[in-house]
């Protein structure tokens, strides 16, 4: 992560450098989790229309919570299992000022509207593959501490293309290969979104990606136990 990209979150008390693996519920009784997909293909990396999209979806969604403490995070989707993620944000909202909704909203949606820049700049490498299944596993231990439904919201910006060890990405692009069904309902407990699907960069051909992709994921999630799920395309219909 570049400097001038860590220091404001250092300045506003943010813990850096969590890795998934580590996510886990505090004591805060609400969290979200923010993903961003920041592999090859997806448009939050390279296009500011995306980027802005979603920044402004995040801090809209941010600056109306109520319930405190609640913990926010932010991180990047790509290669499973690294110990440090490119983008590795948290922070406990609180009714101070200094880490209030109101101050925060704008915080985390700036950070979204960022990556596009870094990216062009070189101060932010897009990750080599995109593994939202190893990702969504991860969290089974938060979801599962959830005392009441939709207590954890889980929020993707991604293209929505599984491109991992465990699916082959270009069958999976291409229809020819589906995900694996879920063994259990490990999201039983969070509230899952994910918005982008079938976006892809202007130069990558995403013909009829969006119509197959939302009902896939759709059911995925649904199978896999989430209590909500919100899924959109393109045109996100925030």
């Amino acid at each position: 992560m570049p400097n001038r990209f860590i220091r404001p979150l250092k300045f506003l008390a943010v813990s850096l450098c969590m890795s998934l693996s580590s996510i886990a519920p505090t004591q805060a009784a609400e969290r979200t989790i923010i993903g961003v997909d920041i592999s090859g293909s997806s448009t939050f990396t390279t296009e500011q229309h995306s980027a802005d999209e979603a920044a402004r979806y995040v801090s809209d969604y941010v600056l109306g919570l109520e319930s405190m403490p609640h913990d926010l995070m932010l991180v990047s989707l790509g290669d499973a299992g690294l110990a440090q993620r490119a983008v590795d944000v948290r922070v406990t909202l609180s009714n101070r000022r200094a880490t209030s909704p109101r101050r925060m909203g704008p915080q985390f949606g700036s950070y979204l509207s960022a990556i596009p820049g870094l990216m062009a700049s070189g101060q932010l490498e897009e990750d080599g593959s995109t593994s939202l299944l190893s990702f969504l596993r991860s969290l089974e231990p938060v979801c599962g501490s959830s005392n009441t439904p939709g207590d954890t919201r889980v929020m993707l910006f991604t293209d929505g293309i599984e491109w991992s060890d465990e699916v082959q990405g270009r069958g999976f692009l291409d229809g020819h290969v589906s995900l694996p069904a879920p063994t259990r309902p490990f999201l039983d407990g969070c509230a899952v979104e994910m918005h982008g699907l079938g976006q892809l960069r202007a130069d990558r051909n995403a013909a009829g990606l969006e119509e197959r992709l939302i009902p896939v994921w759709r059911d995925w999630l649904t199978a896999a136990g989430a209590d909500e799920v919100k899924v959109t395309g393109s045109f996100f219909n925030f």
